[in-house]
């Protein structure tokens, strides 16, 4: 299960826009058949709205924010004078999609940036997921003595640092689960947001985000316990 989990990470890596997002659908469809359609559907959707907000952000943000430096460009009377350039053949343009009324664009290098961004991410998390949720702890715990044995010639402690390894794992699972919940919270009240404003959007966003992490201390102390 590993070696596959890292075989599709490197995939991912190296391999083109088709192919990235063939191996993030395969992964999908793993999922469903390998889990309970009530976990699987909790995990895809969980992680694939995260994948899907990467990459909204990186296809708008790529090109979106002008870089800074002057303009190298010659005087206005050089550029009259030279001849007006053929239009592209094939219709080819740069840019896929303007937002209108904000200077944000989607450019062909976003999209590629984009189709990286979120297939690398759903592939990563997913892949977590899958592999815990289909592997028992003690087999996972043995996995992870072994990649760390190499430390005991240190005089690492190899067995408390796979225990916090493996709780660090699973705990992947209950902040999606956390952060799910607040949100779930916040969108039952049916706040107006453009009635708030930036000042009072961004105090609840605070809220949310301290509520989260209220919650996350204290089911981390629970665990400790």
């Amino acid at each position: 299960k590993q070696a596959w989990l890292f075989g599709a990470v490197l995939l991912q890596a190296s391999a083109g826009p088709a192919a990235r997002v063939g191996v993030a659908a395969a992964l999908a469809l793993a999922t469903a058949a390998a889990l309970p359609p009530r976990l699987s559907r909790a995990q895809l959707t969980q992680v694939g709205a995260l994948s899907l907000l990467v990459l909204v952000l990186a296809a708008l943000g790529a090109d979106s924010v002008a870089p800074l430096g002057n303009a190298r460009l010659p005087d206005a009377g050089v550029l009259d004078a030279l001849p007006a350039l053929p239009p592209p053949e094939g219709g080819y343009s740069y840019t896929l999609l303007d937002v209108p009324g904000l200077p944000l664009a989607v450019t062909r290098r976003g999209a590629r940036l984009a189709v990286a961004s979120g297939a690398l991410t759903f592939t990563v998390l997913q892949g977590a997921n899958l592999w815990l949720s289909t592997t028992p702890p003690e087999a996972v715990a043995a996995s992870i003595r072994w990649y760390l044995a190499p430390l005991r010639l240190v005089g690492a402690p190899v067995d408390e640092m796979a225990l916090t390894l493996l709780l660090s794992l699973r705990f992947v699972a209950l902040v999606f689960e956390e952060a799910r919940n607040i949100a779930m919270a916040v969108l039952a009240r049916g706040l107006d947001w453009r009635a708030l404003g930036t000042n009072g959007a961004a105090e609840v966003a605070g809220g949310a985000l301290s509520r989260l992490a209220d919650n996350l201390f204290a089911a981390s102390e629970q665990v400790a316990q």
